[in-house]
Parts: C-alpha cells; structure tokens; sequence
C-alpha cells in the first residue's frame, strides 16, 4: 500500500488548487470590484513583426497603460494566478456554517468582499467571489459555486495591488499584501 497511496485519496487531493488558471493572451477583459476599488480592465493583444511575441495591451476604467503600467500589471496578474484553494469549507474549523448555510452566504454577492469576472478571447464569462467567513478564511466561487477556501490573504492581495496598480506603485507578486 506505500507505492499505491492515491487509493486513499479523498477529492480534494485530486482537485486543481490554483483558482484562476487563464493565460493573459486568452482574457479580453476583466472587472474587479470590491468595497475599496472597482476597476474594469480591457486587454488586447498585438502581434510583433517577428511573430513570436504578443504585446499586451491593457486599458483600466478607459486609461491605456504605459509600457511600464503594462509591466506592472503583469506583475497584478502573476498575483491572480498564484491564489490557491487550501481545503473544504465545511471542513474547516474556522467555518461555523452548515453546508445550507455557506450557500445561502455565498448566493448573496452582497456578502463578497472580491468578485472578479473575466472574458476570453471566445467569449465565455466566469466569475470569481470571495465570501469572508472568519478573518483568515475566504469561501471561493466559481461561477456561483463553491465549497473551497482560500485564504483571506490572498483576497487582500488582489484588492491591494488593484490599488498599487491603479496608482502607479509598483507591484510585487511574491509580496505580502
């Protein structure tokens, strides 16, 4: 049984812990809104004359952004992509809701302390939100579903580079919110 431990996995040892998974080249626009920024980025995407590289171009609320703003704005992305999923939120012990009653919580955007939406390229929409249920855990949706956690942390994060970003501060990926 010590070369076949996989048969003793539950589900969430099989389920993808990063949350948002989207190359930068395949989003054509995102919004992010919480109580401390609302920011509607419009991205598109060039083509160099040697082929070989896609330019970026990003507008935020109807500003189109330098080089550099660009530069930090990957930066804000690398953030998105970094934002994991940590556990069950009825598993969690920080969670003092019934199943029933995380989804009556999280079915209330107005309980959101992030909501990011974002369309591709093909046009599909999806919806992240995170649902605060203690001060270090965050029930995420995706799509109006969840029953995963992250931590509040990363929320913060993405809140505050938002607001980095949007007011020309550099931003550190790797950072501390």
């Amino acid at each position: 049984a010590e070369t076949l431990k996989f048969l003793d996995y539950t589900l969430i040892d099989w389920v993808d812990k990063l949350v948002f998974q989207q190359y930068v080249t395949n989003i054509s626009s995102m919004n992010i809104t919480s109580d401390d920024v609302t920011v509607d980025f419009q991205l598109s995407h060039g083509v160099s004359e040697d082929g070989k590289n896609t330019p970026l171009y990003v507008n935020a609320n109807g500003q189109e952004f330098t080089t550099e703003q660009v530069a930090n704005f990957r930066q804000f992305y690398k953030t998105l992509l970094s934002v994991t999923i940590t556990d069950y939120c009825v598993d969690d012990e920080y969670c003092k809701m019934s199943e029933s009653e995380l989804q009556s919580y999280i079915s209330d955007k107005s309980n959101a302390k992030l909501i990011l939406t974002y369309k591709t390229l093909e046009g599909k929409t999806s919806e992240l939100g995170f649902y605060p249920y203690s001060t270090r855990h965050s029930c995420v949706t995706i799509d109006g579903v969840g029953e995963f956690y992250v931590s509040t942390d990363y929320v913060n994060k993405i809140i505050n580079d938002a607001i980095r970003l949007l007011n020309g501060e550099v931003i550190d990926a790797n950072g501390k919110y």
